[in-house]
């Protein structure tokens, strides 16, 4: 029987296992991706890791989980039901963004060309948003 660790072992040379990161490092992390997958299982009201993403403008691949189906648009990212067929269908999305940089590259710019455009993304008018809905 394997064990998680030996899976681990078995891809260490695929991934890059990082631990705990500061927030205030995020940046230098999204700059190394070339695609953010955000495999989310909960209902997130507001995921702010893909906004995140869209900032830094990377092509996403998420679950259809809380408010991504409401900022995540089809000319920058792929989403995907939590079925049977999530794994597979992620997997998918990624290598046809892997396989095709000009596919890639579009949904990045796309995907900063949103965060720009959307000013309730911005950190500012989002606190503003935060704390008016928190006041009422």
């Amino acid at each position: 029987m394997k064990t998680i660790d030996s899976e681990l072992n078995e891809i260490k040379d695929k991934v890059i296992f990082t631990g705990y990161i500061q927030a205030n490092e995020m940046p230098n992390i999204y700059k190394t991706m070339d695609i953010l997958v955000v495999p989310t299982m909960n209902e997130e009201p507001f995921g702010c890791v893909v906004i995140e993403g869209m900032a830094s403008g990377k092509p996403l691949v998420a679950t259809k989980s809380g408010a991504f189906p409401e900022i995540i648009k089809s000319d920058f990212g792929y989403m995907f039901d939590k079925d049977k067929n999530l794994i597979y269908n992620m997997a998918e999305a990624i290598k046809k963004l892997v396989e095709d940089d000009k596919l890639r590259k579009q949904f990045g710019e796309n995907s900063r060309k949103e965060f720009e455009r959307n000013k309730n993304y911005h950190k500012d008018q989002y606190y503003k948003n935060f704390i008016e809905i928190i006041n009422k």
